[in-house]
């Protein structure tokens, strides 16, 4: 969270500071994308074999008593993650008296939430308790109030937002369901193999549906620059010639 705070603040504090809307709102639809995108992938491989892993790298008995924790901590990752790029927007864009409120709102329902939740159910009671406050204040309250500080429709952010990170997460979805199903593994490498092909289908996908052609091109040259620097050189040289 604070690796995600700490690149996206700056960049929204620049583009608050000339005024540049259109950079902020391109920031709020791009960034939650990516980041729903990748929530959605480790959700899937944590519940689709979670308890594959934990009983091979620690024991059955842990297994079963912790996977279900396991799941529900998941599936808080899809409110979690995209959540911190919202914030690092408030924060870059000076607004942490709202923040502020909303997080001592959220931790004040998680204590008493856990209280008795776990008196109820144990200590998943308290995965939920930690779970259900964040998709309201998380999932809710500071997507509505930061598409409204923004000025920016909500409909549309769910549409730019949450469709494309939900369709680049399916062909991840349907060679985990696969995996799952089809093939037994017998130790911990071949269940981090699943895991890892999941992993790398879902952000091959994630890649090409979540990101524009220039983001696309900006990643690419962020890892492989040699190549994207002969290829420029080239360019220069054939339109020097003409």
């Amino acid at each position: 969270g604070k690796a995600v705070n700490q690149a996206i603040m700056p960049v929204a504090s620049g583009f608050d500071t000339e005024n540049h809307h259109a950079g902020l709102i391109e920031l709020l639809v791009m960034t939650p994308r990516v980041l729903l995108a990748m929530a959605i992938c480790f959700a899937t491989v944590f519940i689709a074999f979670g308890h594959s892993f934990l009983s091979y790298w620690m024991d059955p008995n842990f297994a079963a008593q912790s996977y279900p924790v396991f799941c529900v901590l998941s599936l808080a990752l899809l409110i979690s993650l995209p959540s911190k790029a919202m914030i690092g927007i408030l924060e870059g864009m000076g607004r942490l008296k709202f923040w502020g409120g909303l997080a001592a709102f959220e931790a004040a329902i998680t204590l008493l939430l856990g209280v008795v939740l776990v008196m109820a159910f144990g200590i998943v009671g308290m995965a939920w308790a930690m779970l259900l406050p964040q998709m309201i204040a998380g999932g809710i309250v500071l997507p509505v109030l930061t598409c409204r500080s923004l000025n920016y429709s909500v409909v549309r952010y769910i549409r730019r937002v949450m469709f494309p990170a939900v369709a680049a997460s399916i062909p991840g979805l349907i060679v985990a369901i696969v995996l799952k199903f089809q093939f037994r593994p017998t130790n911990l490498f071949e269940v981090m193999l699943e895991m890892g092909s999941v992993v790398a289908i879902a952000g091959l996908s994630a890649f090409f549906i979540c990101l524009d052609p220039t983001s696309r091109s900006a990643c690419l040259r962020s890892f492989f620059p040699d190549r994207f620097v002969r290829k420029s050189t080239v360019a220069e040289q054939i339109t020097d010639q003409n």
